[in-house]
């Protein structure tokens, strides 16, 4: 931190001469800013790496957009098929109501429209 908050070459050297770790960062700098070449590279690196960065943080919130819209559809459909089923068993069980109203016998009802003969009793109880 001490090296990144220098505000001379003065106080570079200084720093370079305390602590040999700071001293290669120094002779890193002064090589970096001797070779325009070099310093245009590493810099053009530098706005590679936080362009694709940006990119990937973007097309990462494009994918988690598409993957609610695309979850919402899903749901939507799944609601909607089940809806259906329970409108198909409120319907069975509307007619079964009916005929049992109309003095069939469970057998008879599950004799002519295939449900099961547990589940007509379970609506014959409800009735009485």
């Amino acid at each position: 931190m001490r090296f990144l908050g220098a505000k001379s070459r003065k106080e570079f050297e200084k720093m370079a001469k305390e602590d040999t770790y700071i001293d290669e960062a120094y002779e890193m700098l002064k090589h970096m800013s001797a070779d325009e070449k070099k310093r245009l590279e590493y810099e053009a690196k530098e706005k590679a790496i936080r362009d694709y960065n940006s990119q990937m943080l973007e097309l990462k919130e494009v994918g988690r957009k598409e993957g609610r819209k695309e979850g919402r559809k899903e749901g939507i459909k799944e609601g909607i098929a089940i809806g259906a089923e329970q409108g198909e068993q409120r319907k069975a069980a509307s007619i079964i109501t009916n005929m049992l109203r109309k003095g069939k016998s469970p057998e008879e009802i599950a004799d002519m429209t295939g449900e099961e003969l547990e589940k007509i009793r379970e609506i014959q109880k409800r009735l009485l």
